[in-house]
């Protein structure tokens, strides 16, 4: 499930029937003495998400939404074992991190528990509940066991748990599915004439089978994702801008951040440290940039007569905050910054020998801050000018995303003409739309690669050595690992033209 509003999920009608809330009532008041009732949790016992209010709740809210974003880009879930790995582990792994990177989250919530639980209630159908005493009353639910329990001690505390999800486990109810998990804890026999309450067709196999199956949608209930109307970083860029498309990993990390390494921490003296600052670093960069994306599509609908922006885009452009990004990323920056000095200092090409630690972040810290207004101020320009001279404003858009750090940390001529590399393969490409109005029919990271192979020729005239290094090696390793689907069609389809004989007189 992404960030955006969850929609809901298909009804298979031939199965169960979707019901009024009125349906409750009467199968409740008519219920044989003693009869089980199983109630799902979230948006039926409960109107809201359990999990996602949880996650809604952590505080600072900048480090909440930090942690979210950084797991829906790493996408840890893909790493455990099963099928169908996002439905079954994304929830698991977004709690997991946010407990574990901010342990005063659980603590919290049991305190917050107090307040919203009651609050959200379902009133209509506890009340039907309580007027049967006589029935067994469990509570079962996808979502967690330490979220759920604290919520249900304040307004159900009779209702005990048959089903939950275990957050310090690596078994997940969802892979069992609801039915097998309620019919190991109660039976199969109390499964078979329980009435079971939900909202969800996810949980087919318990209304398959139980003896009164009761699907309902409550009017009330809501499911609102954690921080839906909140600035997330890259969600415009993720979700807007190139939905489906995995432009912060496949572009962001592994091309601007892996080759910024291969150009500059590779040269540092904790180049380990330097990594970590760079990544860093150019993901705040990309707050920044990334105004300047949504902006691009704001300003482009002004002056069309039928402006096409997909739904996701305008979405995701109303939660995007300018100032929020812009504090986001400095705050994010100091501690990079101060990695980078620390560990690093005496090799940053503004910073002189021997100067404290102090000054020397404060000095960084303002050069980083006036790098990430100039880059800002060059898109916001590039914003409002004509088609014909985005043309030469593009390649320092690009510049600034790749070789402009050169003002920062340290670079030699193979990190330059890496990253010059790849401001020219992206150049090339945006060139050919403008001028011929075609998107560039070739494959982009054969062309990185050709590229910076074409300049490397030119630098081993000025410095032959350097281009026996093993910085060169790595990064035409790591340029041709990238590329090495189209490298291989390249080389095999070589062929070479045979000779014609001679035309006799």
């Amino acid at each position: 499930m992404t960030l955006e509003d969850k929609s809901p999920p298909a009804l298979d009608a031939a199965r169960h029937l979707l019901r009024e809330p009125g349906a409750v009532d009467a199968a409740i008041a008519r219920a044989e003495h003693a009869r089980p009732v199983i109630v799902d949790f979230d948006e039926t016992l409960w109107l809201r998400n359990s999990t996602e209010e949880y996650l809604r709740s952590l505080r600072p809210r900048v480090l909440g939404l930090l942690v979210l974003a950084l797991v829906d880009l790493l996408r840890p879930w893909f790493l455990l074992p099963g099928a169908d790995k996002r439905r079954v582990h994304r929830d698991w792994c977004r709690v997991m991190a946010a407990s574990l990177l901010m342990p005063w989250s659980l603590p919290l919530w049991r305190l917050r528990a107090r307040r919203i639980g009651p609050g959200f209630a379902n009133r209509p159908l506890l009340d039907a509940l309580s007027a049967r005493p006589d029935l067994g009353v469990r509570v079962a639910t996808l979502g967690f066991d330490a979220l759920v329990g604290p919520l249900l001690a304040r307004f159900a505390p009779a209702m005990p748990l048959c089903a939950s999800d275990r957050l310090w486990s690596l078994r997940r109810i969802r892979r069992q599915g609801k039915g097998a998990a309620v019919r190991t804890a109660l039976g199969d026999g109390t499964v078979a004439r329980a009435i079971v309450v939900t909202d969800s067709p996810e949980d087919a196999d318990l209304l398959d089978a139980c003896g009164t199956p009761l699907l309902v949608r409550w009017p009330e209930a809501r499911y609102e994702p954690a921080f839906s109307h909140s600035y997330l970083p890259f969600a415009y860029t993720e979700l807007g801008k190139r939905p489906g498309q995995r432009y912060i990993l496949q572009h962001v990390l592994l091309e601007d951040v892996l080759l910024l390494c291969l150009a500059s921490a590779w040269l540092m003296p904790s180049p380990v440290a330097g990594a970590v600052s760079l990544l860093v670093l150019h993901l705040c960069f990309w707050m920044i940039y990334e105004i300047g994306y949504a902006e691009n599509d704001l300003v482009a609908t002004k002056h069309e007569a039928v402006p096409n922006m997909p739904p996701a885009a305008v979405r995701e452009g109303r939660r995007l905050s300018p100032p929020v990004a812009w504090l986001t990323a400095l705050l994010c920056s100091a501690p990079a910054i101060l990695l980078l000095v620390a560990t690093n200092g005496p090799e940053l090409p503004h910073l002189d020998a021997g100067i404290d630690l102090a000054p020397a972040f404060a000095i960084t810290f303002a050069i980083w801050t006036a790098y990430l207004a100039a880059a800002r101020g060059v898109y916001w320009l590039y914003n409002r000018v004509d088609t014909h001279t985005r043309s030469f404003l593009y390649p320092v858009l690009q510049i600034f995303r790749s070789v402009g750090y050169a003002v920062l940390v340290p670079m030699n001529l193979i990190g330059i003409k890496l990253l010059l590399a790849l401001v020219l393969a992206r150049w090339l490409p945006y060139l050919t739309y403008r001028y011929i109005g075609q998107h560039w029919p070739g494959p982009m990271r054969l062309l990185i690669l050709a590229i910076f192979l074409i300049l490397s020729v030119g630098g081993i005239s000025v410095d032959p050595m350097l281009f026996l290094s093993f910085q060169f090696a790595a990064a035409v390793l790591w340029l041709g690992a990238r590329a090495h689907r189209p490298l291989r069609r390249l080389l095999g389809g070589i062929r070479f033209r045979r000779s014609r004989p001679a035309l006799t007189p």
